[in-house]
């Protein structure tokens, strides 16, 4: 019996679109470009859409969705070199959420492009984890002892030779992984800072590393500087602002600077914001 595909037509005519943004930008473009250019296509194709939709998470609304596609399937854009075992968690919790079958992740860094499925409720045994068969022979003869003392020597002077390549290979290969990832965390700090900044208004620079507007929920949003980290506060309605961490304890912001241009104080326009920081990681090795 052949298992019934969800969202079959509508995800495969997805799929071409994604071949032809990677035929276009390339494999390094920002998350943003990549989703500037699905919005475009989709909007010429007539398929109906929201991007960036807010998701209500543990009563607040500030968890976003890159894009549902005609209320049936939700895309989570990705520009990073692998997809994360959290990132297949945070579609699970959105498809919950919404109670919508399918989700994709499209990850445009990948060099062989391939939108990964996630279904709502099903959970495939070792889902994470690639399997390998292995082919095992049986020889008819044993080993004897000479043969085996040779063998044990010549891998052991092969040990020995590459041994130090190796391991300088994986501290290289260690270093670069935590760039990258500092680097991840903190375009994502980033993002959140500016889809709340697209949708606020009245903007108001309160102290020297200190932000504060209104949000789309006609919240009191401040973001600040504070202790290595960026904090985002809201206050509720007893007038009480209480702050969060929101950058991930592998980045260490060493400068960070905020600056208001353009429009008044409180006259409903937003002005121009420059955000300059500069950031190291927690290990030694990552911070020259």
């Amino acid at each position: 019996m052949t298992d019934k595909i969800i969202e079959k037509d509508l995800s495969y005519r997805l799929g071409g679109i994604f071949f032809e943004i990677q035929n276009e930008l390339g494999r390094f473009c920002r998350e943003r470009q990549y989703a500037d250019s699905l919005e475009k296509k989709l909007t010429d194709c007539k398929i109906s859409f929201q991007r960036e939709f807010p998701v209500s998470i543990s009563g607040r609304k500030s968890n976003f969705i890159d894009f549902i596609i005609e209320d049936r399937i939700l895309l989570d854009l990705k520009a990073k070199p692998f997809v994360e075992k959290e990132d297949y968690y945070q579609m699970k919790r959105y498809l919950e959420i919404t109670n919508i079958k399918l989700g994709l992740i499209i990850n445009f860094r990948d060099r062989y492009l391939k939108p990964r499925r996630i279904l709502n409720g099903i959970k495939k045994k070792d889902e994470f984890v690639d399997s390998n068969e292995f082919v095992i022979s049986h020889r008819l003869e044993g080993f004897t002892i000479i043969e085996l003392l040779v063998s044990m020597g010549i891998f052991l002077v092969l040990m020995s030779i590459v041994s130090s390549g190796f391991i300088s290979s994986l501290r290289t290969q260690k270093e670069l992984t935590g760039l990258i990832s500092i680097n991840d965390s903190a375009n994502l700090t980033l993002e959140q800072m500016m889809r709340e900044f697209r949708t606020g208004y009245h903007f108001n620079k309160t102290f020297e590393n200190e932000i504060e507007f209104v949000s789309a929920e006609n919240k009191i949003v401040s973001y600040k500087f504070a202790g290595g980290a960026i904090e985002r506060g809201e206050t509720n309605e007893l007038a009480v602002k209480t702050y969060r961490k929101i950058t991930a304890d592998n980045v260490n912001i060493k400068n960070f600077s905020i600056e208001l241009s353009g429009g008044g104080v409180g006259d409903g326009y937003q002005p121009r914001i420059t955000i300059a920081i500069s950031i190291v990681g927690m290990s030694k090795n990552l911070q020259n």
